[in-house]
This record gives C-alpha cells, sequence and structure tokens, in this order.
C-alpha cells in the first residue's frame, strides 16, 4: 500500500449525515487528472452513521473517543496526523466545492513552490423558487504537510 499521496483531505464532522454525505461526494467528484489524493474524515465522538457513510465512499475514518467541542479543532488535529500527503486541505462538511477544486489548489501551491494557498467562497444565484443555496466553499487553504 503506498503511503505517500500528494493530497490529504481532512474534514471534521459530527452527526450531520446529508452535509457529509454531500461532502464526499465532491471529493469523489473531483477533477484529480494524474494526482494522488485521500479523503479522511474525523468524527468529534462516536458516530457511527458516520463511520459506515465514509467506508460506503472509501475515505478513511477515525473518531473521537468524546466529543473535544471546539468548532472541530480536535478533530482536524487528529486528521493532520493521520494524513500521509504531501499538503493538507481543510474542507468543512457542510460546504459545497467545484470538481477543480483541488486540482487548482495544488497546482498553484506545487507551480509557485508556496507553502499556503487559499481561496475565498462563491456563492451561487439564488434558485427560481427563491431559497438560497448553499455556498460552494468558504476560506479553503492548502497547506504543505
Amino acid at each position: 500500500m503506498d503511503t505517500h499521496c500528494d493530497i490529504s483531505v481532512i474534514t471534521a464532522t459530527r452527526q450531520r449525515p446529508k452535509h457529509l454525505e454531500a461532502c464526499l461526494h465532491h471529493f469523489r467528484q473531483q477533477s484529480l487528472g494524474g494526482l494522488r489524493a485521500e479523503h479522511i474524515v474525523v468524527s468529534d465522538g462516536p458516530d457511527d452513521y458516520a463511520r459506515r457513510q465514509v467506508q460506503s465512499y472509501g475515505a478513511r475514518y477515525d473518531q473521537l473517543p468524546e466529543s473535544a467541542g471546539q468548532w472541530g479543532a480536535a478533530a482536524k488535529d487528529r486528521g493532520i496526523e493521520l494524513a500521509r500527503g504531501r499538503y493538507v486541505c481543510f474542507w468543512d462538511d457542510d460546504n459545497w466545492y467545484e470538481p477543480h477544486a483541488l486540482a487548482t489548489l495544488y497546482t498553484t501551491a506545487f507551480g509557485f513552490d508556496i507553502g499556503v494557498v487559499q481561496c475565498r467562497y462563491l456563492r451561487r444565484k439564488q434558485a427560481a423558487a427563491g431559497g438560497a443555496a448553499p455556498p460552494l466553499g468558504r476560506r479553503v487553504s492548502l497547506r504543505r504537510h
């Protein structure tokens, strides 16, 4: 088993199955080209449903023994410990990501040999029904690991 990849995407979650499902789907839809990426999901406390969801997508799963709170900071720290990528990227489970997001971040970081790349979010136009659309992503950053 190869223990190295180009990008480790870390997602902290806690009992939010609908959000996590969308996040896992967005990772699967990434246009990676030749990039090797892994998705690590860490639950901030026990969550058997999240474990099954993550495993069904082939992502890596870990959980903290109990909720540490802190808006997922401890879960993200655990994700960094598990990461095998040259770069790490944090994805919130409630954001939407364009199919080229990871490749764009990686190309920018690697191409210019910089350690941190950050982007802002975009908001889709409201749907015809008048409901607000979710953001495509907040400040997403890629950091050398």
